[in-house]
């Protein structure tokens, strides 16, 4: 029992088949399958893709994910998709394989590994029309703007995701029949196409039950340089998305999407992801292709009409461009907004807009009508946020000689409507007070329609932020380590920077992970942050966003991707002194010298480089590095900014960055001159808790003038130095006072901060370096490295083993943690007595027990760490369990002899069994291979087998042709994961 749904893609004229068409040949239009009888299903057993249903007007829809319209306490829906490489080999010996680089085509990888890099499944800024929707992978920025009305920064849903986790899966290889599968010649290379209706029936009843996907999942079966056709229809079919449902999903909707990864050149910009774009848009608004719309059509590869939401039709052909980082030019397909479908006015979607890249500016026209068009044009003067505006609104019709009567209405980017109006003779003219705004944001004018016109939507007018005279920033970001397998603390640098200009930015930096979710808000010191931050588990990335401030621009940093699986960098700390920081007019000559050492017990020497980078947004430098330094004459202009040393890390180091030390102008009369007499000071070790002998700072002022001073602790441990004064909040020209500084580590291991001191903006401040190593401090042991647990039946429990935790430091740990990672984590189970803290001397313990899930080896790890003490300590966890439900064939092979051409033999057994102590669920049994035309079965199992329980196939051999003849009966029960094959043979005369 299954229901097939319908399909969608680019199409190829098949005008000539054995050679390449000419690219004027190529077209784009709508396929469509006829829908097949579909038998009554039973009621799902098995969970599917997550879906909501909203209305739009007189019309319900589905789609993927969870409805953007209600609170959500969770709004992040993240679904799996398994990418099934299909290596498809046709009946002359040429191979189309995904998982293989083509170095002809398309030497930068294979189209496996191109496609789970792709914005697909990755990061990337999108910012329509200057509206910042996220740095988030294409479909989830998509439907974010989709429905901007509730997914905006300040909707009921600002937090709102859709987004597919790439799971590249081993290639399968596919045979195609000789009178399924025909080979031409592209631009590069060939161009393989396969017969539609073959190949979609072989890949739900062989593939699918291949690959072991489960219906929860959102497979994408990968092609490379291979089309479909239907031999009903002229066309290639690059890709679809379509949906079944049988016994081997438990009756669940499988949705699935099939795209060929084209490098050949004969579709023109339709390459590479463009076509998936379009699918995975497809099936992300319309899973079961039944959202019916009003009738649309005449557009992109639609001719005539259609009342279906399909997101890619109307604008096939029409392709965005996104560089990722690992250098591939991908191209997007852009997406029409469900306001264009539905004629929604004003549109929900970002910016007022009707497609993802703003190509439609007003809504879909009813298909086939004629003079019901309009176009609009909106004039605002002046266009500055906050002031009194004058606007003019007119609404022409298209091919009519009536007036467009009825409102239109004035609406910001942000979804508010400012003010709405009656048109007078077509057009519309008032005054409107535009909102106030530090940054630019657009207005659009929307016409509602009437029972004449459809309704339509201006162009949008760019309203300037009271903000726009700001001055741009740059802002940075490093972590201490980028491995953090179970989540916990890590340090991080943050730097906002001006960028061509002088001052100090000030506010809020949000710490922003991948998944849509501010995990910090910092402020700005000294326009730096610098501390420890409290990361969650898993692979995502992180990007620091500064807000700006009523002088400087808001900026975001390049995202820092965190990877549990990467082996954890070691930390460093990077220093900077300068020969010298006055610089006179015209620039001067100094030499500068970096050092960049490896966290304290870390050991071993950075590699590298470092690059010396000033606050003026210049590079000053790049510096490869010699047993961890560089020295070097650099060559500085005038003025007031600051230098930093920026170290970017290698294979085993982590990067870092330096305090900054300021660049002075030269003294003139009446002006103060600070000279310190260090611009680094290092204290050595020292227990954690105690404190070293103090070392003092001399500050003159060398200028003839009285100087502002400030002196302060900034940096990465500021709290681990401390400090007293001789010195007021001013110093008077040729006067002198100290500074004593002291360490006392509160962990151990390398501990930095910077002293500035100077007067109120950072580019009148010096940075003194500090630096110094605790030792001692917060440690633990685990009374074990591994437990090997008995075996166990599936679902019982064995006894339990203890691990024991042991401060063995001088101080209490804090935030302590504990977890249970790795593939099985869930087969083994955990109680303990410890708390977030455990004083110095002191134990708590761990008790752990083997539960398994299903039979066979299982393994997982337990994990704890503290803050300050490093990398997490692992026990590796084993144990096996038994029971459960089995799959045992009587056969291995069958072979039937010699029979005539056309005549039966007599039909053979398989016995089924079940020899586990559970139900086998979902059995399945199929025919494959070259001759499995050749070979019939009567199958006596049904869905499920129970424990102990046995059932019959009888295979019968009934040869098409001479000679010898050979198939394959495979019985799978997908839901275990267990599959056995039995060779078919036999001869033909």
């Amino acid at each position: 029992m299954k229901s097939f749904f319908f399909l969608a893609g680019t199409v190829l004229s098949l005008a000539s088949l054995q050679a390449a068409p000419p690219q004027a040949s190529l077209a784009t239009r709508r396929v469509r399958m006829p829908l097949k009888a579909t038998p009554a299903v039973a009621a799902p057993t098995t969970a599917s893709i997550p879906t909501w249903t909203g209305i739009d007007g007189t019309y319900s829809y589905r789609m993927i994910g969870q409805n953007p319209a209600g609170a959500l306490a969770n709004a992040t829906t993240t679904i799996t998709a398994p990418i099934v490489p299909l290596k498809l080999i046709f009946a002359d010996g040429t191979v189309f394989d995904p998982s293989t680089a083509d170095n002809t085509c398309s030497s930068a990888g294979s189209a496996v590994s191109l496609l789970a890099q792709s914005p697909l499944f990755n990061n990337s800024a999108f910012a329509p029309g200057g509206t910042s929707v996220g740095n988030t992978q294409y479909l989830d920025f998509f439907q974010r703007a989709n429905f901007w009305k509730y997914t905006g920064p300040s909707a009921i849903n600002p937090n709102y995701h859709t987004l597919f986790t790439a799971a590249p899966l081993n290639p399968i290889t596919v045979n195609v029949p000789l009178a399924d599968g025909r080979i031409i010649s592209g631009n590069c290379g060939k161009l393989g196409e396969v017969n539609l209706n073959w190949f979609d029936n072989y890949l739900q009843n062989t593939v699918y039950p291949q690959a072991g996907i489960l219906p929860s999942q959102f497979p994408v079966f990968l092609l490379y340089n291979v089309a479909v056709y239907d031999p009903l229809q002229p066309g290639l079919i690059l890709g679809y998305h379509s949906a079944f449902s049988s016994a081997a999903t438990g009756n669940a909707n499988q949705i699935y999407v099939v795209g060929d990864f084209d490098t050949t050149g004969l579709f023109g910009t339709t390459r590479d992801v463009s076509d998936l774009t379009h699918e995975f848009g497809e099936a992300l608004d319309d899973p079961l292709g039944d959202n019916p719309t009003p009738a649309w059509g005449n557009v992109g590869q639609v001719s005539g009409c259609q009342t279906d939401l399909e997101v890619g039709d109307p604008l096939s052909g029409t392709n965005i461009t996104v560089t990722m980082t690992n250098g591939y030019v991908y191209h997007l397909q852009e997406l029409a907004f469900l306001s264009w479908f539905y004629r929604d006015s004003p549109s929900i979607a970002v910016n007022g807009w009707f497609s993802s890249n703003n190509s439609f500016t007003s809504s879909a026209a009813a298909c086939g009508s004629t003079g019901r068009a309009a176009t609009m044009t909106l004039t605002l003067s002046p266009a500055t946020a906050g002031s009194q505006s004058t606007f003019h609104i007119t609404v022409t019709p298209a091919a009519s000689s009536a007036t467009p009567t009825g409102n239109v209405s004035l609406v910001t980017s942000g979804g508010s409507t400012l003010t709405t109006v009656a048109l007078s003779g077509g057009s519309a003219s008032g005054t409107v007070t535009l909102p106030a705004s530090t940054t630019a944001y657009t207005v659009v004018a929307t016409y509602a329609g009437n029972s004449t016109f459809d309704s339509s939507t201006s162009p949008s007018v760019l309203i300037a932020g009271s903000g726009s005279q700001l001055k741009a920033t740059a802002t940075t970001l490093s972590v201490g380590t980028t491995a953090l397998p179970t989540g916990g603390l890590d340090a991080i640098v943050i730097q906002v920077s001006p960028a061509n200009a002088s001052g100090t930015p000030t506010g809020n930096v949000k710490l922003v992970s991948s998944t849509g979710g501010t995990l910090a808000t910092l402020t700005l010191a000294n326009g730096a942050i610098s501390g420890n931050v409290s990361l969650p588990a898993g692979t995502y990335t992180l990007t620091a966003q500064y807000a700006g401030d009523s002088t400087f621009a808001a900026s975001n940093s390049t995202a820092i991707t965190i990877n549990p699986a990467a082996t954890p960098l070691k930390a460093t700390v990077t220093t900077l002194s300068l020969s010298s920081n006055v610089v006179p007019s015209g620039g001067s000559s100094v030499t500068a010298t970096m050092h960049v050492t490896a966290a304290a017990s870390a050991g071993g020497t950075p590699t590298g480089s470092v690059k010396l980078v000033s606050s003026l947004g210049t590079t000053l430098g790049t510096f490869t590095l010699t047993n961890g330094a560089a020295t070097a004459a650099v060559t500085l202009p005038s003025g007031n900014y600051t230098v930093t040393a920026q170290y970017s890390g290698d294979t085993a180091f982590a990067a870092s960055v330096s305090a900054p030390v300021t660049i002075n102008p030269p003294t003139t009369p009446g002006q103060g001159q600070l000279t310190l007499s260090a611009t680094s000071l290092a204290f050595g070790n020292a227990a954690v808790g105690t404190t070293t002998a103090a070392k003092t700072l001399t500050i003159t002022n060398s200028g003839s003038g009285t100087v502002v001073l400030l002196i302060a602790l900034a940096g990465t441990n500021p709290s681990d130095f401390t400090r007293s004064s001789s010195c007021g909040f001013s110093l008077g020209a040729g006067r002198l006072c100290s500074v004593t500084i002291g360490f006392r580590p509160s962990a151990a291991g390398g501990r930095a901060a910077s002293l500035l001191v100077g007067g109120l903006t950072s580019a009148s401040q010096q940075a003194v370096a500090l630096t110094g190593t605790g030792t001692g401090g917060p440690q633990f042991k685990l009374s074990a490295t591994s437990l090997s647990f008995p075996s166990s039946a599936v679902g019982t429990s064995t006894a339990a083993q203890t691990v024991t935790v042991t401060n063995t430091g001088t101080v209490a740990l804090k935030e302590l943690f504990l977890a249970l990672a790795g593939s099985n984590a869930r087969d083994f189970v955990g109680t303990t007595t410890c708390g977030l803290s455990l004083a110095a001397g002191a134990n708590c313990s761990v008790s752990l027990t083997f539960q398994p899930t299903v039979a066979g080896a299982r393994s997982a790890t337990l994990q704890a760490g503290a803050s300050g003490t490093g990398a997490a300590q692992t026990v590796a966890l084993t144990g096996t369990g038994t029971g459960g439900p089995q799959l045992s064939l009587n056969t291995a092979s069958l072979s039937f002899g010699t029979s005539a051409v056309g005549t039966s033999t007599a039909a053979q057994t398989v016995t089924v069994s079940n020899p586990g102590t559970s139900i086998l669920n979902g059995l399945q049994v199929l025919l494959s291979g070259t001759d499995s035309r050749d070979f019939s079965k009567t199958n006596g199992c049904g869905f499920s087998l129970a424990a102990g329980g046995t059932c019959s196939i009888q295979v019968v051999f009934d040869p098409r042709a001479t000679g010898a003849r050979s198939a394959s009966l495979t019985v799978s029960a997908g839901l275990a994961g267990f599959s056995s094959a039995v060779a078919l043979s036999g001869t033909g005369k």
